[in-house]
């Protein structure tokens, strides 16, 4: 691949190249309005004018508080198959391992036809295969803690930069000063042959052009650049002006290339892949749930489900299923009111699109405010009546519990028996639910005796519970067990809000949630190993309107003869 992106010293066009020789890869640096992004974009549109889509794709991941590439979301461009802005450190690392995973993919298709490189390839097996360029923008922020994420990025990065090339898949890696991340990471920066780097500091420009070259930091505009294809050897550097793209040209490129790829028929073989950190997440965007929506005919699914929100990685909808086994309840951990509210709307509307009204009946305790959004939404589903939906008083709720006692146990004594209805219970603030505590943490009331019994025995016989509590001390003196350990015994099905660091280990086994922030949140399944985690973007909440929109869907469907 090779485009021209600006003048040499001599005035003649300059051309920059990957694939050929050892410029498989590229390292970009240059100090903050040195036009770094200037030349990411000039780079992008010119090898998308050069390149149709079927010879070349791209992988655009922005770490920077921006939307630097919004643009060819916005316009679609052809050549993009994912593209990511204010990428999270999660999102970015998934977006390595899918390389590397295309990678083997292609390391079996050449194996096939029994070649080792692209151009062979193409030749021998006459099919179009694009070459792969990753554009990672202040990738350093994907190394910025020392943890197991990083080790995991580190090694698909490495094997990307070590292999990739053979196999047509090239990598760019920008940052204003990646000196943090490349001091440690000898390895990969030996494999970037390509290095460009716009006025910076002496010792930046060292690390980016090679063993004392500091020619970069004697650049005076905005615009100028070292290159060299040879970092070993000062004299190869090269001092370039780079082409200016104004946003209006960045504009008409797109709109032109969009333009070509429709009189060319081109169409995606997927979807592009598109991912905002600040973005909200709406419940019937998700994949999953638009399919099920928009499905004509609906059959109860095998196992009842439900989704909690987009994951910081690319893989399909975080699905929670509730088998009618041990453990099989939901507790969602921490003092956010209003992500909790959220969670466990989306854990209904889930349920209510994946059970069939005769085989389902929700119960809800807590007393919802119709002023407030999530009460309102509460108020919505209920008054849908696409399921049996009963909603109880905290204060009331003890007959509530009482009741449910009272069919638990005429399910355990008509074992074995296939289950014919689920109960969910939804327990909305546990911590506020008063009058179930006992008199101290080891002494439940008889409402917390009888929790502790559905919470353990329901789940076998299709009574799962749906919990929110704000601390695991508080969940342990409501059931009577004392203990927060034996308590969470019952929940194979944990989600984990901002929190403290000791209740993080605890709920779920890592200190991580100490450290989520607002809008996040990380889901355990106890069947999962030790250190396995998800964390995620829980749905956005839906307005009223909405909400009636939803459940009147959700009734029809049900209806429909």
């Amino acid at each position: 691949m090779s485009v021209p992106v600006g003048l040499d010293e001599s005035g003649r066009v300059f051309h920059l190249t990957l694939g050929r020789g050892v410029t498989h890869h590229a390292l970009v640096g240059g100090a903050t309005g040195t036009g770094k992004t200037n030349l990411l974009h000039l780079l992008i549109l010119m090898l998308s004018t050069t390149y149709s889509p079927q010879e070349l794709g791209l992988y655009l991941v922005d770490f920077k508080e921006g939307v630097e590439f919004q643009d060819y979301v916005t316009r679609s461009l052809p050549h993009a198959k994912a593209v990511v802005l204010e990428a999270e450190r999660e999102f970015g690392a998934s977006i390595l391992q899918r390389l590397v995973e295309e990678m083997e993919r292609r390391s079996q298709s050449f194996k096939a036809v029994g070649v080792s490189d692209l151009p062979e390839y193409r030749r021998r097996a006459g099919k179009a295969m694009p070459r792969i360029l990753l554009v990672m923008d202040e990738y350093v922020v994907l190394f910025s803690e020392d943890d197991r994420l990083s080790f995991q990025a580190s090694e698909a990065l490495g094997a990307l930069v070590m292999r990739g090339r053979s196999f047509g898949i090239h990598v760019l890696l920008s940052a204003q000063r990646p000196a943090s991340t490349f001091l440690s990471m000898v390895q990969i920066k030996n494999q970037m042959g390509l290095r460009i780097a716009l006025k910076c500091r002496p010792d930046d420009s060292t690390l980016i052009l090679g063993e004392g070259n500091e020619k970069a930091a004697k650049l005076v505009q905005a615009g100028e650049a070292c290159v060299t294809s040879d970092p070993d050897r000062i004299d190869a550097t090269v001092r370039i002006r780079i082409a200016r793209l104004e946003p209006s040209e960045r504009t008409l490129y797109l709109g032109g290339l969009r333009e070509f790829a429709q009189l060319q028929h081109y169409s995606r073989l997927s979807e592009m892949i598109v991912f905002s950190r600040d973005a909200q997440a709406p419940w019937p965007k998700s994949p999953a749930i638009a399919r099920r929506l928009t499905s004509p005919a609906w059959n109860s699914l095998a196992t009842p489900q439900f989704w909690l929100g987009q994951p910081l990685r690319i893989m399909g909808d975080l699905a929670v299923e509730l088998a009618a086994e041990q453990g099989a309840n939901l507790l969602v951990l921490g003092s956010d009111a209003d992500l909790s509210a959220r969670l466990l709307i989306a854990s209904v509307l889930g349920l209510s699109i994946s059970i069939a009204p005769d085989q389902a009946r929700f119960v809800f305790i807590g007393a919802p405010n119709p002023q407030q959004p999530s009460g309102a939404i509460w108020t919505a589903i209920g008054a849908a009546k696409a399921h049996v939906f009963e909603m109880t008083s905290r204060q009331a709720a003890v007959d509530t519990v009482g009741m449910l006692m009272s069919e638990l146990d005429t399910r355990l004594n008509g074992l074995p028996t296939q289950v014919s209805k689920r109960i969910f219970l939804v327990l909305a603030g546990l911590h506020q639910w008063y009058e179930a505590r006992g008199p101290n943490p080891y002494t439940p009331s008889p409402a917390g005796e009888s929790l502790n019994r559905i919470l353990q025995q329901g789940p076998q016989v299709g009574i799962h519970t749906l919990a929110w509590c704000d601390r695991l001390n508080t969940l342990g003196s409501v059931i009577g067990t004392g203990s927060a350990q034996d308590a969470l015994a019952y929940f194979s099905h944990r989600v984990a809000m901002q929190t403290t660091q000791d209740e993080s280990v605890n709920f779920i086994g890592v200190p991580h949630a100490s450290k989520l922030g607002s809008e996040r949140a990380y889901y355990r399944s106890e069947r999962w190993a030790a250190d396995e985690l998800e964390k995620f973007k829980p749905f956005a909440l839906p307005s009223v309107a909405e909400a009636a929109s939803i459940t009147s869907t959700i009734k029809a469907h049900w209806t429909k003869p």
